[in-house]
């Protein structure tokens, strides 16, 4: 197994989440992202930002609802009262 430095696992990182490296080099890539603690934060937060993409793409609300129409509200009134409403 070759050593995989920090600049190709972070270049590689959404083939690695998707799936798409060879076996080999998948392995080769983890373990990296396993032991190194500069990078594996990075990898976390790829994931994260991959799933809330896979959330969005099925529709599902990032906020829940009373949230999102407080905001709206919010807006709504901040249009009103700069006159741009």
């Amino acid at each position: 197994m070759s050593e995989v430095h920090c600049r190709e696992a972070l270049a590689r990182i959404f083939e690695y989440l998707d799936g798409e490296l060879a076996a080999g080099r998948a392995d080769e890539i983890r373990a990296h992202f396993e032991r190194c603690q500069r990078c594996y934060p990075c990898l976390r937060y790829a994931a994260a930002f991959q799933e809330m993409l896979a959330r969005v793409a099925r529709g599902q609300r990032c906020a829940p609802e009373e949230l999102r129409a407080r905001v709206a509200a919010l807006l709504r009134a901040e249009q009103s009262r700069s006159g741009q409403g």
